[in-house]
């Protein structure tokens, strides 16, 4: 083998390694809890192209989501890097679907139907 090969082997290795204990880790610690009141909590910012897109396509899935500017939240777990953000939200405070980016407007439908069971 030759040592450029031997090198990404070993890249990918530790890589996977990492990705699979940093799930591990997130399972392990359980649900993450959010100080979020129940229902569906749109995260959006500045430049947000989907942001309103996805508003109004839960909007005409029957949702009200409240509108919440990312640099106002202070939230625990996984940093937010693709926006807008969907969050559904029980009355704990736990997760129950969270969407972000494309994938907010593609399973618009999922998450009114997550928001209904509330």
């Amino acid at each position: 083998m030759t040592p450029l090969v031997l090198r990404l082997l070993v890249l990918v290795a530790i890589g996977g390694g990492a990705w699979i204990a940093a799930g591990w880790w997130q399972r392990r610690r359980g649900a993450i809890r959010l100080p979020l009141a129940a229902g569906v909590t749109l995260v959006t910012g500045p430049g947000c192209a989907l942001c309103g897109p996805v508003e109004r396509a839960l909007r005409r899935a029957g949702v009200q989501p409240r509108v919440t500017e990312v640099g106002s939240l202070d939230l625990p777990g996984p940093p937010i890097r693709s926006l807008p953000v969907a969050l559904v939200v029980d009355g704990s405070g736990r997760v129950l679907l969270r969407r972000s980016g494309r994938a907010a407007l593609d399973d618009v439908a999922s998450i009114a139907q997550r928001a209904a069971t509330l």
